[in-house]
């Protein structure tokens, strides 16, 4: 596609329009191109956003036509004002890099004021661009303005602009968009208020195109051209003046003065008064407000997206019932769903914090539209609907010192000299000297929930800092009251605006510390999942943030960011409980025992193993192996994020064990021989229950992790197989995994794949809640669970008749048949238990046949003769000498007496000699070696167990004596053939 417009004709307009900085200071701020990229979120199926900022004019340019040549980008736009900030971001291959950012408080200035006119008919624009252009300039007559200095075509509507002469400051600027919002308004031109009062609007770009309305074959691009050009740039005064006497300028609350510019991007954030501390009652704002009374009584049905967003708004500041209210005005809207609002609600309260954004003023509301507000006789007062209602008061603080001008309520764990608001925020008592004191709050956040973790000390609240909802702060003690703690906060969400205030916060931390260390119970250890153990005791059981013992809860330590957010509880427990329905409604044990699995884990402690492993592989794939493992994992964690998969490293996974501890751990898809090997060498760690000792970025040796759980992987292949060629030479790989195979016939899933995996698919919202009920049972109840499960392994070692190295095997089935139970007990699952009793039995059963036709065992000769013909077949035609006799005495043998008996035309070297006629056989230990360590059979057991079992001894001798081959003296293994009779294949090689 061509430009509309010329390249120098774009250049020209922005040099008009945008205020450009001074390159050289760097305090100047940007002007900045935003852009919608093809790329969808992967939750709200909306494109993502990108942006650049630059400094020069040639900057932008070169980044605009980057924009527009570029494969991923879609529509662009321009922030209409300069912004001082840029967002710090991490690329999708892990480089820190900046992008352009732009909010309302982060403006800068400002050059022009704009409307923006719609073409799609209806009462918010008009039908074609002749009738839009005519009802333009009967405005302009009526309130005199003068002619536009631009007017560009939207590809879908029309952005007129008056350039000012010099850039304007927010505070100039402000007042005037206020009342030309209000003045078309009046004035009755269809047109978008919201754009006009906002400072960090963003429009399209000319010379683009608009590909909002792309057809599925890619049709439908609407051009970005410039309609009029040839305005002049005008002096404030003849914009303002027209104005004067809409409305009463928007004017800053000197008791609550703006914040300081934070991140993120503003929406509706003008003409917002500050934050008043006590939340207001809804209902008493209805006799004064007809904005309010009409979007309760209609739930909302005639608002706009932008007065929608003014009624979630003010719904925060209504106290605990704030959600409610929102949802009240809103129910009636035809874009309104539950889950929309609570999101919407969620971005307001966030919102509050990061933005600073107080109480919707009057003139806010009124320019988005609100028709109740023209005839308002509170709209001379410049104040917001929250005003005019009455405030919702705490219980007052039992405190002697007044006077007291904010209530506040006393909590227990509270330090000396401090309170608490309702709301969580806390309050230190302010002596402003003349007997005046006043509560006042030590920081804008709520902060709750305190205690303290040991090893290492770490100093935890809640707060809520991110999105409005509920979350942990950690900040180790060594860093309170120093120059860190800020920015540990900060990057926890906290964002501090003045010095003041991180004096504060410090000064409370070490107050609170000081005081928790007083309290029993509320210093904590630090593991974050698994069994809690004191002195050699259990004490309960912790997850999802909380030790639950006996009738009780209290905090957990924090665990590794990344797993944390694995195995964050999140949504509601109907999903997995239909989810794990549907896998138990196939009647397949072998489905069956990877959902007890998710309940075996934490029982694993009862059997005294530190780790065990269960395999289940089929050869064809879509059996629905996969899909009952997510359901499995779901139960403690993420379905998709919490798997382990084939990128994770060895090293990473045992530390997940470490951080885990007693959950189990599901790894799906070990797919080729490769990734097979590489988890075999796993098996034997995880049965040692600890990774390896490690070191501290400061040298300091680090504590290794420990566990006592279960691991659950799933294959194409037997993993039996590969273990047994890892371990050559001894069948301890072989017990520590449990292993059945999912046959086509036997497990094959019956319903339809598509129902399964919309099914499952809902699990990646809803998990961790079904390990958040069960947590609680284990640590309500473990004395109970420790002496069932010890009970049951032991009464299934009698029935099994099970030798010691079978312990594995019997652990494994005796943490899944209790895993089954008290899933069952709990209503969580409808697993046949025995039925499932009968499969694991049987899997037993295929376990010792397969152990005893392994050939790893070198307490078995016939396995170590196996390894010793495998050598010999090496040898034989290059390295082997017949000869008729092959004992001899000291010195040289009698000439004549040592003949080769087969030909030696071939023989590059000695490795073993065969007596034919005194059945004695010579090896040269330094050649088996060789070979032992090439086939990767241990040197060692391979050598000892021909010692024990075929009587070898180990002598010096020459390989070749008597012989034209005979070479130096060296150690050799020498064998009594009559003795060792199942070496038999060299007698045939003969």
């Amino acid at each position: 596609m061509s430009e509309i417009v010329t390249q120098e004709q774009v250049r020209a307009f922005f040099a008009r329009v945008l205020s450009w900085p001074d390159a050289e200071d760097p305090d100047a701020g940007f002007a900045n191109l935003h852009a919608t990229m093809k790329h969808l979120h992967h939750k709200t199926g909306k494109p993502l956003w990108t942006g650049w900022a630059n400094k020069t004019l040639d900057g932008f340019m070169k980044a605009l036509n980057y924009g527009k040549s570029s494969d991923y980008i879609r529509d662009i736009y321009f922030c209409l004002s300069r912004q001082l900030l840029l967002e710090d971001y991490v690329t999708s291959k892990g480089k820190p890099s900046k992008r352009a950012m732009r909010s309302q408080r982060n403006a800068k200035d400002i050059k022009v004021f704009a409307i923006d006119i719609d073409f799609k008919g209806g009462d918010h624009g008009y039908d074609s661009k002749p009738e839009a252009l005519k009802d333009l300039f009967r405005f302009l007559k009526e309130v005199p303005l003068p002619s536009p200095s631009i007017i560009v075509g939207s590809g879908g509507g029309m952005h007129v602009y008056w350039v000012i002469e010099r850039a304007l400051t927010p505070d100039e600027w402000q007042p005037v968009a206020f009342q030309l919002a209000a003045a078309t308004i009046q004035h009755k031109l269809k047109c978008d208020t919201q754009c006009t009062i906002d400072i960090a609007r963003v429009l399209r770009v000319p010379g683009t195109f608009n590909l909002k309305k792309l057809d599925e074959h890619g049709n439908g691009a609407r051009p970005v051209s410039i309609i009029l050009d040839s305005g002049p740039d005008y002096p404030l005064s003849a914009i303002a003046e027209p104005l004067q006497g809409y409305i009463t300028p928007v004017k800053s609350d000197p008791l609550f003065p703006k914040r300081n510019p934070v991140g993120g991007v503003s929406d509706l954030a003008a003409g917002i008064d500050s934050v008043n501390d006590l939340p207001v009652d809804l209902k008493s704002i209805i006799p004064e407000c007809a904005f309010i009374k009409n979007a309760l009584t209609n739930g909302g049905k005639t608002l706009t997206n932008p007065l929608w967003n003014m009624t979630t708004l003010i719904a925060t500041f209504t106290g605990n019932r704030g959600r409610d209210h929102a949802h009240l005005m809103a129910r009636g809207h035809p874009g309104y769903t539950q889950d929309s609002t609570n999101d919407l609600y969620d971005r307001k309260e966030r919102d509050k914090i990061t933005k600073g954004l107080g109480w919707p003023g009057c003139s806010t509301i009124r320019a988005y539209g609100a028709t109740e507000c023209s005839l308002c006789p509170h709209n001379v007062e410049n104040k917001s609907p929250l005003n005019f209602g009455a405030r919702i008061s705490p219980v007052n603080p039992s405190s002697s010192a007044a006077p007291v001008a904010n209530s506040a309520i006393v909590v227990p764990g509270i330090p000396d000299g401090y309170t608490q608001r309702s709301d969580g925020v806390m309050l230190y008592l302010k002596d402003y000297g003349e007997g005046r004191k006043e509560w006042v709050p030590v920081s804008k956040y709520p902060m709750t929930k305190a205690w303290l973790q040991r090893d290492p000390w770490i100093f935890n609240f809640t707060t809520k800092a991110e999105f409005g909802r509920e979350h942990q702060i950690a900040i180790e003690l060594g860093t309170v009251e120093t120059t860190e703690m800020r920015k540990i906060l900060q990057s926890q969400g906290m964002t501090i605006d003045n010095v003041a205030e991180l004096r504060n916060i410090g000064s409370l931390l070490m107050a609170w510390i000081a005081h928790l260390q007083k309290m029993k119970d509320a210093v904590i250890s630090s593991h974050p999942f698994g069994w809690e153990v004191k002195n050699g005791v259990l004490q309960g059981f912790i997850y999802g943030g909380m030790k639950y013992a006996a009738n009780n809860t209290s905090p957990s330590a924090n665990p590794d960011p990344v797993i944390a957010s694995q195995y964050a509880p999140t949504g509601e427990r109907k999903p997995w409980i239909d989810a794990a329905a549907m896998v138990t409604s196939q009647g397949k044990s072998e489905f069956d025992a990877m959902l007890a699995a998710s309940f075996a884990g934490p029982l694993v402690r009862f059997t005294g193993q530190s780790g065990m492993l269960m395999s289940c592989y089929s050869i064809p794939s879509g059996v629905g192996k996969s899909t009952a493992m997510r359901v499995a994992q779901a139960v403690w964690g993420d379905p998709v994020r919490a798997m382990q998969s084939l990128s994770d490293t060895q090293n990473s996974v045992l530390h997940k064990i470490g951080e885990i501890r007693a959950l189990p751990l599901f790894w799906d898809e070990l797919k080729g021989e490769q990734d097979q090997k590489k988890f075999a060498n796993t098996v034997f760690t995880l049965s040692q229950g600890k990774e390896k000792s490690r070191l501290t970025a400061r040298a300091a040796q680090k504590t290794p992790g420990s566990w006592q759980t279960l691991l659950v992987a799933a294959s194409n292949e037997s993993l039996v197989d590969v273990i047994e060629s890892q371990t050559k030479t001894t069948t301890a790989g072989i017990y520590r995994i449990f292993e059945y195979e999912i046959t086509e016939g036997r497990g094959k899933w019956s319903i339809d794949p598509s129902d399964a995996q919309r099914m499952v698919s809902r699990l990646n919202d809803n998990y961790g809640v079904i390990g958040l009920e069960y947590a609680s049972f284990l640590g309500n109840n473990f004395q109970r669970l420790e002496a069932e499960v010890s009970a049951l392994g032991r009464e299934l070692g009698v029935e099994t008749n099970t030798i010691a190295d079978e312990r594995f095997w019997i652990a494994t089935i005796t943490v899944l048949l209790s895993g089954a139970r008290y899933a069952n007990e709990l209503g969580f699952t409808k697993i046949n238990e025995e039925r499932l009793k009968f499969f694991l039995l049987e899997t037993l059963e295929h376990m010792r046949t397969i152990r005893k036709s392994s050939n790893t065992d070198f307490k078995d000769s016939a396995n170590v003769s196996g390894v010793f013909s495998q050598f010999f077949s090496a040898m034989v035609g290059r390295h082997v000498l017949y000869t008729n006799i092959a004992r001899t005495g000291v010195g040289r043998p009698t000439p004549g007496t040592v003949k080769p008996v087969r030909d030696t035309s071939k023989l590059e070297g000695v490795s073993i000699r065969v007596g034919v006629e005194d059945k004695v056989l010579r090896v040269s230990i330094a050649a088996l070696t060789k070979w032992l360590t090439d086939t990767g059979y241990p040197r060692h057991v391979t050598l000892e167990s021909l010692k024990q079992q075929y009587g070898a001894i180990q002598i010096k001798a020459r390989l070749g004596s008597g012989t034209d081959f005979v070479g130096p003296q060296e150690h050799v293994l020498e064998i009594d053939l009559l003795k060792a009779k199942e070496l038999n294949f060299i007698d045939e090689a003969v």
